[in-house]
């Protein structure tokens, strides 16, 4: 392709007259009255024009002396501005049957960006430099599962220039294991889970937040759960998993939060403590109704939902059949009682039925030995001891009251709930 090449040319294009058709006019050699058609100067420069112009937008240098050069330019305008393909269709849409869905090539760099469906996940993928059609590299930096949606990032993460994930953090690309050794590598993730699942009936519909390290090699799995829930706070739980033998026992980290429900008793046991509030995960023993649902092993030693009410009572041993308070169901509570007694007082002196009267003659004067026989001898009384009229200092203040007691500490007495 080349433009008028003579003598006869000059070196700007005229100005192009003003249209005198609005449709298409088309060649003619004359006949039935009408004169032969002449394309006149306005159509050849036109159409040079044109010509021209396409060997510049692609970038092709006019040759006298080649003649494929439109066909060159065509051909390279589509390569580089329409997309490729094979056995696709091309319509609003880009529809791709292979599992690399699209390729885009960088031809500066010398490389190629991937987009392909691996099973149900999308991933954006990267071939090596210098390779631009050669095959995915391993970095894998992105993929998209198509099914939950849920994204994985292989590398570091940033948002408007600030790294939010890098390698390292929450054990991603760890130095035991490299991100880029080997796709069987560990991953950890974010994960929650509701309480009923990891059986702690007692939190109901609580859920607990915790993190999870996986190995796709072994199909093993360590999870690492806590919760900010009152009944539970500070306590920390964690579990293992394998392919073979599913989810290990749930177990809990000891601190000093939760050591308490660790001390080897069972629930139910009471025990004094020396304050008025219990700690976590145990009740006074106040005779209230608790949760049996909340609190089963605590409802297997107190059936009746009731904890027994020991404020201000003393324990005493279950019999079980020894004989020394017999009749007695255990759980079942006791009246305070005093046991059958004498006292011996004074010795009088009156002969009674020819011998001594241990308490001499008292049948005439109540307390009083006999005042025709014994007035010197008189005998002693007892009242209730909230008198010291006739006896002073007999009973030194507080001895005497309403109840029968020792000595003691007043303790609160609490009951172990889980």
């Amino acid at each position: 392709m080349f433009h008028l090449d003579n003598s006869s040319g000059i070196h700007t294009m005229p100005t192009v007259q003003p249209k005198k058709s609005e449709i298409p006019l088309w060649f003619t050699s004359g006949g039935d009255k009408n004169p032969p058609s002449y394309p006149g100067v306005d159509w050849f420069n036109i159409v040079q024009a044109e010509l021209l112009n396409l060997l510049t937008e692609a970038k092709i240098t006019p040759n006298k002396d080649q003649f494929n050069q439109l066909a060159v330019a065509i051909k390279k305008m589509i390569a580089d501005y329409a997309i490729s393909h094979n056995g696709g269709v091309v319509n609003g849409e880009i529809v791709s049957t292979t599992m690399n869905a699209i390729r885009l090539k960088q031809t500066q760099k010398n490389i190629s960006s991937i987009i392909r469906f691996d099973g149900d996940d999308l991933w954006f993928l990267f071939t090596n430099p210098n390779n631009p059609d050669g095959s995915f590299n391993e970095l894998r930096p992105m993929g998209i599962n198509a099914k939950t949606g849920d994204v994985r990032f292989s590398n570091n993460v940033s948002v408007k220039g600030k790294p939010v994930v890098k390698q390292g953090d929450y054990g991603l690309g760890a130095n035991a294991i490299s991100l880029t050794e080997s796709p069987n590598f560990t991953t950890s993730s974010f994960i929650k889970i509701k309480a009923a699942d990891l059986d702690l009936p007692e939190l109901g519909s609580a859920e607990l937040c915790g993190i999870q390290s996986t190995s796709r090699a072994d199909d093993l799995a360590f999870q690492l759960f806590g919760t900010n829930n009152p009944q539970l706070a500070k306590r920390v739980f964690f579990r293992s998993y394998s392919k073979e033998s599913g989810n290990s026992v749930l177990n809990e980290f000891i601190t000093t939060e939760n050591i308490q429900s660790y001390i080897s008793q069972p629930a139910g046991m009471p025990q004094p403590y020396p304050a008025t509030t219990p700690p976590a995960g145990w009740l006074k023993c106040n005779g209230a109704a608790f949760d049996k649902t909340r609190y089963p092993k605590l409802a297997s030693v107190y059936p009746s939902g009731f904890l027994p009410d020991l404020r201000g009572e003393f324990i005493r041993g279950f019999d079980d059949d020894r004989g020394v308070d017999e009749g007695r169901v255990i759980l079942t509570g006791q009246n305070q009682q005093i046991a059958a007694h004498k006292h011996v007082g004074g010795w009088g002196e009156n002969i009674v039925n020819g011998g001594k009267a241990i308490f001499g003659s008292a049948i005439t004067n109540k307390y009083y030995g006999s005042h025709s026989s014994d007035s010197d001898n008189r005998l002693f009384y007892t009242n209730d001891g909230t008198s010291d009229i006739d006896w002073p200092d007999i009973n030194p203040n507080g001895l005497i009251g309403g109840e029968n007691r020792p000595r003691n500490i007043a303790f609160l007495y609490i009951v172990k709930a889980e």
